[in-house]
């Protein structure tokens, strides 16, 4: 079994050999640990194609958003950093006065034009970040005000950005890839940012929508997540979400397993605000087999994934690409 019918078999509960790996890599982890990443991703392969992620720090390729100094994002967002190799802060916001909303146009969208995919490995290219777009484009605090006063504006705003990511996924799914993969914080680590009426009301037509075009091109769904968004599950199991990266540990693999355990494919993953960079490599291994007693079942439904950067140690590096490469019984 190769590493994309690995996968599948895993978000369709089609039996796996295996649990698939994953792993996303922090441009700062390259600068902490440069070649010594490969080095184990050559000894321990990811199930993942993942071009032009994994490589060693090259300022010149990296998004610039991780690179120091400022710089103006094609939708005129503008970012700030100061700490090479790990993601800026957005420093102005071309929407955070209305008055700019009239002579708006969004950018036109784009794919990768060079993409050859792996032919053994999944695959998968971006659907976009429809909310944090919306965010960077006003500013939180402001889509959220604007949201709960119901402002007519925040609409208009909604649907410039979501006629932007429609065309966007439409494109993404003419490519010659497995999945298409969408990323967007729903909550913070108490609670979803809005309540579960807003979000089902303005953020859950958008998802629906976009995902239904996946579908429609016989394309899986992934989707990342951070926050404690356990209300919203339901809804993203109802809309189409094949695997879902969320912070495991901010709601509990227990609870987490008890209401979708063999429902949707858990995509990670090992917490990365505490074991990973501050946990030994058992902490690791026992956060990884937490996981497969309350998320896997024997027909799939669990992906070994985990995010580094420059201050995951490289033992837990290791750790984390080697606690799931078991056969089940």
């Amino acid at each position: 079994m190769n590493s994309r019918e690995r996968v599948i078999r895993t978000i369709t509960f089609q039996n796996p050999d295996r649990i698939p790996t994953d792993l996303w890599i922090v441009p700062a982890a390259f600068l902490t640990h440069d070649s010594k990443i490969e080095g184990l991703l050559e000894k321990y392969p990811i199930d993942f194609d993942r071009p032009g992620w994994i490589t060693r720090w090259d300022p010149a390729k990296v998004d610039p958003t991780f690179r120091l100094g400022s710089y103006t994002d094609e939708w005129g967002v503008v970012w700030h950093n100061v700490d090479e190799g790990w993601q800026g802060q957005v420093a102005a916001h071309p929407l955070d006065d209305w008055s700019k909303l009239s002579t708006f146009k969004a950018p036109a969208p784009t794919v990768p034009a060079d993409y050859v995919r792996h032919p053994n490995k999944f695959c998968f290219t971006t659907g976009g970040h429809f909310f944090h777009r919306m965010c960077f484009l006003r500013n939180m605090e402001n889509v959220m005000m604007d949201i709960y006063d119901d402002s007519p504006e925040i609409y208009k705003l909604r649907e410039i950005v979501w006629d932007y990511f429609r065309r966007t996924v439409e494109m993404s799914c003419r490519m010659d890839v497995d999945g298409i993969f969408f990323y967007d914080d729903f909550g913070s680590q108490t609670q979803l940012l809005v309540s579960p009426a807003i979000w089902r009301a303005f953020i859950r037509p958008v998802y629906e929508d976009l995902i239904s075009i996946c579908k429609q091109a016989g394309k899986y769904v992934f989707l990342h997540s951070d926050g404690y968004i356990l209300e919203v599950i339901e809804d993203l199991i109802e809309i189409g979400v094949d695997a879902l990266n969320c912070q495991v540990w901010c709601m509990g693999p227990e609870l987490l397993g008890e209401k979708f355990r063999g429902r949707i494919t858990f995509w990670g993953e090992i917490s990365r605000q505490e074991t990973l960079p501050h946990g030994a490599p058992d902490d690791v291994r026992a956060s990884a087999a937490k996981m497969k007693e309350c998320l896997a079942t024997p027909a799939g439904g669990l992906i070994g994934q985990s995010e580094i950067d420059g201050i995951t140690p490289l033992e837990n590096i290791e750790a984390l690409l080697t606690a799931w490469d078991y056969r089940r019984r």
